[in-house]
């Protein structure tokens, strides 16, 4: 294999053969937010051969604190888009599919109808994440789930465990309990889908919403505060998670 000189570090680090594998994996980033956004960038940087994004969202002032394309120039533009073109700055030979659409009920049976070597899910609605949790493991997909990082201050307490020992996260208690009630997942022992959360409990918002701020601009300050110091540390395990899946 001619291994590109953007990623001899990476070939030297995993050697040639595990390299090749990463190189020919094709991995899915569902949600291109404060945590999803950098999943991106650490397996662009890890020389991933072929990326499917899907997120609906425009990137926006209020996405700054957290989120990798929140510059500027990029403010109004869809996500999928200015992440796929910095992944081509990054690597040229990657291929990249932008799916500028959400995850739901009506479109997952063929947004997943064809295997992915690794799935990582960074979104934060319930309902879809029980639904896609159930279809991977029933399907076989390898996926790993990524937890609240919202109202988190601690990159230390940053974790990968099975959503049954997942503790301190309202997002995955509620998967957790979505997944025993409605698709008969065991109430005791592993349940087979790896998660990234934090130990440490939420700090409850401090400021609010001014009444006057225009909801078209997308300046929403609901609910809780993020730091991009969690944030990245979610996606660095998540991406983490992958990796390791794809060298296996």
């Amino acid at each position: 294999m001619q291994i590109n000189r953007r990623f001899l570090g990476n070939s030297r680090l995993y050697g040639e053969e595990k390299f090749y594998k990463i190189n020919q994996s094709h991995v899915c980033v569902i949600g291109l937010g404060g945590v999803g956004s950098w999943v991106v960038e650490a397996l662009v940087r890890s020389g991933i051969g072929q990326m499917t994004m899907i997120d609906l969202d425009n990137v926006s002032e209020s996405n700054v604190n957290r989120q990798l394309p929140a510059i500027n120039s990029n403010f109004g533009k869809s996500k999928v888009e200015v992440l796929r073109e910095r992944a081509l700055e990054i690597n040229p030979e990657i291929r990249i599919i932008a799916v500028e659409d959400f995850v739901d009920e009506r479109n997952y049976l063929d947004l997943f109808s064809s295997p992915f070597s690794f799935v990582v899910e960074t979104i934060d609605e319930v309902r879809i994440k029980t639904l896609l949790a159930s279809h991977f493991i029933k399907n076989g997909q390898p996926f790993v789930v990524s937890g609240g990082a919202g109202g988190k201050q601690s990159a230390r307490l940053v974790k990968t465990s099975d959503l049954s020992e997942v503790t301190h996260d309202r997002l995955l208690s509620h998967m957790r309990y979505q997944l025993r009630k409605n698709f008969n997942f065991p109430k005791k022992g592993n349940m087979q889908i790896n998660c990234v959360f934090s130990e440490e409990p939420s700090s409850k918002p401090v400021q609010t919403c001014k009444s006057n701020i225009s909801i078209q601009s997308g300046l929403s300050c609901a609910g809780y505060g993020s730091s991009m110091i969690v944030t990245a540390s979610f996606a660095m395990q998540l991406a983490q998670s992958a990796l390791e899946w794809v060298v296996k």
